[in-house]
């Protein structure tokens, strides 16, 4: 039993590529909750995660302009995630189920269920050579990633947002302390909005970095990193922008 804050159930940490950038390839859920959790060995490398975490919902920037009002919190998130660790194979499947509630000032109750899911894949193929893949979906569940759950769409109502991303990535090691991992990875929130501002429509994240471990629990680094953001207007008018950075990293990990 786990009682406390930490990472979401919905994402393995291990199961993440280690990318420098420590917001993470963009699918990946990297949301701390107070929670209750119960894990259960299944046996035969299966393990069982429950758990009941505090809920964060995010209504949409533009909905927040002509929507007044607030979330009530009326049950928390439920969370399950199933591990598989067989040899070189490490596989999560998790999902999520969500009470969405909003008041409006003028008493209008908006009631969604937000549902979603998540595939993460590791798989050690050679000594040197570690491939990764992810896969997720669902609809009112972006509070988990920084995306909002709820939107109002060209008919002036609010719905649970849709999210669906997915991806892989390849570590290689060239020597025992020198190591590089390649990330991509794209996300899409297709959410056709009624207000005047611009939303949100996909991303791409890419990233390259060399690792060297010249001592033992210590860590230097350097990260390329691309990202992509395209989005859209109620009219129709598409927009873009593109960005690059090169960042350095050095870690030491205490005993």
């Amino acid at each position: 039993m786990l009682a406390g804050q930490t990472w979401s159930t919905l994402t393995d940490v291990d199961l993440v590529p280690p990318t420098l950038d420590f917001e993470t390839p963009t699918t990946f859920i990297i949301r701390r909750a107070p929670m209750v959790r119960y894990t259960h060995p299944l046996g035969e490398g299966l393990v069982l995660r429950v758990a009941a975490e505090y809920p964060n919902f995010v209504l949409d920037a533009g909905a927040a302009g002509s929507v007044s009002g607030e979330f009530e919190i009326r049950a928390p998130d439920g969370v399950v995630r199933v591990n598989l660790d067989r040899g070189p194979v490490s596989l999560a499947v998790s999902g999520v189920a969500r009470y969405l509630r909003f008041r409006e000032e003028s008493g209008v109750l908006t009631e969604k269920l937000g549902i979603g899911g998540v595939l993460m894949l590791k798989v050690k193929a050679h000594p040197r050579l570690t491939l990764w893949a992810e896969a997720m979906g669902g609809q009112g569940v972006g509070g988990y990633r920084g995306f909002a759950d709820l939107a109002v769409n060209r008919q002036d109502e609010l719905v649970a947002v849709p999210l669906a991303g997915g991806l892989a990535g390849v570590t290689f090691n060239w020597l025992e302390n020198l190591r590089s991992t390649g990330v991509f990875s794209a996300g899409m929130s297709p959410v056709q909005a009624s207000t005047a501002n611009e939303e949100t429509q996909s991303l791409i994240y890419a990233a390259l970095n060399l690792q060297w471990f010249p001592v033992e629990r210590v860590m230097v680094g350097l990260e390329g990193l691309y990202g992509q953001r395209n989005g859209a207007y109620a009219g129709g008018l598409s927009t873009s922008a593109h960005d690059f950075r090169l960042q350095g990293s050095m870690r030491v990990s205490l005993p």
